[in-house]
């Protein structure tokens, strides 16, 4: 399903630095989106695209202090 037929237009949060983390290669460094979320968001509605930047907005507020220590 795509975002045609709604209003608006949700841009991309691909700021250009295009690189999967080199422990899991699950998600981008650089945008933080995982790898479905890159492959598919043209496909994918305003409110589809718009939940994601809200996931990754929460993931800015993390504090990695809180991270558990796993070494």
């Amino acid at each position: 399903m795509n975002s045609d037929n709604e209003e608006g237009f949700v841009p991309s949060p691909c700021i250009g630095v295009c690189i999967l983390d080199p422990t899991w290669g699950a998600y981008c460094i650089g945008c933080k989106r995982m790898g479905m979320e890159i492959v598919n968001w043209q496909e994918y509605t305003n409110k589809e695209k718009l939940q994601i930047l809200e996931r990754l907005a929460s993931l800015s507020q993390e504090d990695p202090a809180d991270y558990p220590d796993y070494k």
